[in-house]
């Protein structure tokens, strides 16, 4: 089985770029592989892929947003046409994304940061990242470069310990201690899950629930309390992420198996500029899988996708 599907380029948050990532599925003789960039559509990959005899298909991740519980969640899609109500929603994200980083920056140097917006891109740029699609993580290493900011951090959570998770997740993330005094809030931008969900149903789209274990911080009771949601919508395929534990890989085979749910696997790679806690390398799939089993669910998925 060389196939991934699940990973990231410089498009959004990856650290390689769609040539390196071609370069690199050849190598690996990967037979299949699907981009899936946030909020963005794989055109050129797929174009590339294509022209090394790699099966692919058009592929996303969509930032969704559940207004009933407050919370979002990623989605990964796969589709080998993508009508043009997609492509709104996905345009429509990236430009809120580009607008929350400039007040984001703005905000900070207004109230005593070292931090200025062209510094900021320039740099991203040096570290390979495409400034369209900045995330809060991207400001967080940003403002470590500068020593004053080090010490109004060091000042308010009283340490001399820091790195961008730290700052990122005190300051940055949302609901945190320190998020509602530096963190710019703008009118919600993601599309709301339903509407998706309605999108994704007249199109007949693959609609998976990405990386679950993650997306609810290794709680499997919560997971297990928002799946009747889930399940009532247009979600019937659900991701085993790469370092899903053990735990969690029996629970989905589980659900799946009861609720008629198809599954999908593998890296959820990002190559991002240290060491990746959260994700495996390009083509790794979880070690705790079954080979017979990722074999059988990828077969499904190809049979609906035609390819």
């Amino acid at each position: 089985m060389n196939l991934d599907m699940h990973f990231h380029s410089t498009n959004s948050d990856g650290k390689n770029t769609i040539d390196e990532l071609v370069l690199k599925a050849k190598e690996l003789w990967l037979t299949h592989a699907f981009l899936t960039d946030h909020d963005k559509l794989s055109y050129e990959f797929l174009q590339k892929t294509n022209l090394v005899w790699i099966k692919s298909t058009l592929s996303t991740e969509i930032s969704a947003f559940n207004p009933e519980k407050d919370f979002s969640l990623h989605l990964t899609y796969y589709k080998t046409q993508i009508k043009t109500k997609l492509k709104d929603i996905l345009e429509n994200t990236v430009q809120n994304k580009i607008l929350l980083i400039k007040r984001q920056i703005d905000f900070l140097q207004e109230n005593g940061f070292d931090a200025s917006l062209n510094e900021f891109y320039k740099f991203c740029k040096s570290h390979n990242r495409d400034t369209n699609a900045l995330n809060k993580f991207d400001i967080s290493c940003y403002l470590l470069t500068k020593p004053k900011n080090r010490k109004i951090f060091k000042s308010i959570l009283k340490t001399n310990t820091l790195d961008a998770d730290i700052v990122y997740l005190n300051f940055f993330k949302k609901w945190w201690e320190y998020f509602s005094k530096f963190w710019v809030l703008i009118p919600e931008y993601e599309p709301e899950v339903k509407k998706v969900w309605e999108i994704a149903k007249d199109e007949n789209w693959i609609l998976v629930m990405a990386h679950p274990n993650v997306t609810f911080k290794n709680d499997t009771q919560k997971f297990l309390d928002n799946l009747d949601y889930y399940l009532d919508s247009w979600v019937n395929w659900i991701e085993i992420n790469a370092k899903a534990t053990q735990n969690w890989v029996d629970l989905i085979l589980d659900i799946s198996k009861k609720n008629n749910l198809f599954i999908t696997f593998w890296s959820d790679n990002h190559c991002i500029w240290k060491t990746d806690k959260k994700h495996w390398d390009f083509w790794e799939i979880n070690c705790l899988l079954d080979k017979k089993i990722v074999q059988e669910k990828f077969d499904a998925f190809a049979k609906k996708l035609n390819i």
